[in-house]
C-alpha cells in the first residue's frame, strides 16, 4: 500500500517556480527529476520516456546519476515529476519516488498552470 502525506512547502519559492516552469515546458508530456543540495540547491531534470500519463528514467541513466551525485557529496532532498493530467496525489506507480530524496514535490497541471505539493513517504 502506497502511503503519501501531504506536508507543507520545505524548498525555497524559488525553486518551486523552476518546477512549475520545468513543468510547463514538458507539457503535454510528464517531467521528472530531483532537487539536490550542495552548498546551493539544484534542479537536475532527468532524461525520460514520458507520456502524458506516465514517466520512466532508464536505469541505465539513473543508476550512474545517483552514483555520482553520491561520489560528490550532493544530497538529494527531494524527487519531482509532473501530473499534466491533474491528479492531486501521487498515483499507484509513483511509489518508486520514495527512494529518492526526503520528499517528493508532485507538480499537478491546474488550468493553465501547474501547481507544486509536497509529500512525504510515511510506512
Amino acid at each position: 500500500m502506497i502511503l503519501w502525506t501531504e506536508t507543507s512547502h520545505s524548498l525555497p519559492k524559488e525553486i518551486l517556480c523552476e518546477l512549475t516552469s520545468i513543468a510547463l515546458e514538458s507539457h503535454p508530456y510528464e517531467c521528472v527529476g530531483l532537487v539536490v543540495w550542495r552548498r546551493r540547491y539544484w534542479i537536475v531534470p532527468l532524461p525520460a520516456i514520458a507520456s502524458p500519463r506516465s514517466v520512466l528514467v532508464d536505469p541505465a541513466v539513473l543508476i550512474p546519476t545517483l552514483y555520482l551525485l553520491d561520489q560528490h557529496s550532493v544530497r538529494i532532498v527531494a524527487s519531482y515529476h509532473s501530473h499534466p493530467n491533474g491528479l492531486a496525489r501521487p498515483s499507484k506507480l509513483d511509489g518508486g519516488f520514495r527512494l529518492y530524496g526526503g520528499s517528493h514535490i508532485l507538480l499537478v497541471r491546474e488550468q493553465e498552470s501547474f501547481t507544486p505539493h509536497t509529500f512525504l513517504w510515511s510506512s
